[in-house]
């Protein structure tokens, strides 16, 4: 939860921005006590958490080749993987036997198989362009 503490100093007034919360929310006698004894000020935000649920997606060899279907689209493989937890990410790793360290974060295992299923295309390049210099 993202929160901002404030130091009043015992015996100065209360600044504008502050008073204006101050006698929104608070009693005058609380804020004069404040402003006579000093004290500390907390703003906090408590938005409600919600986490992400993990899809129901079942990584197996068809969920890979519909991603080596789309290798060529880096913005289609990754909506495919954004939407996938570390655990799925790393299901798929070991499908296409790339190995992956075991505490790489999502972003790195993303960016590794967006490499490695574009990597077959590179080199089938590569080994064609040679082929034809031959």
């Amino acid at each position: 939860m993202p929160k901002y503490e404030i130091i009043h100093k015992a015996g100065e007034p209360v600044t504008d921005e502050i008073r204006w919360i101050l006698d929104r929310f608070f009693d005058l006698k609380e804020v004069k006590k404040l402003e006579r004894l000093g004290g500390r000020i907390l703003i906090s935000i408590a938005a409600p958490y919600k986490g992400k649920k993990p899809k129901e997606i079942t990584i197996d060899d068809s969920f890979v080749n519909n991603l080596k279907s789309n290798r060529n689209d880096v913005a289609a493989l990754r909506n495919i993987l954004d939407g996938l937890t570390i655990k799925q990410l790393k299901e798929i790793c070991g499908l296409i036997k790339q190995p992956v360290r075991s505490n790489a974060t999502s972003e790195e295992i993303k960016r590794e198989l967006v490499r490695s299923l574009q990597a077959e295309d590179f080199w089938k390049r590569i080994s064609h362009n040679n082929n034809e210099n031959v």
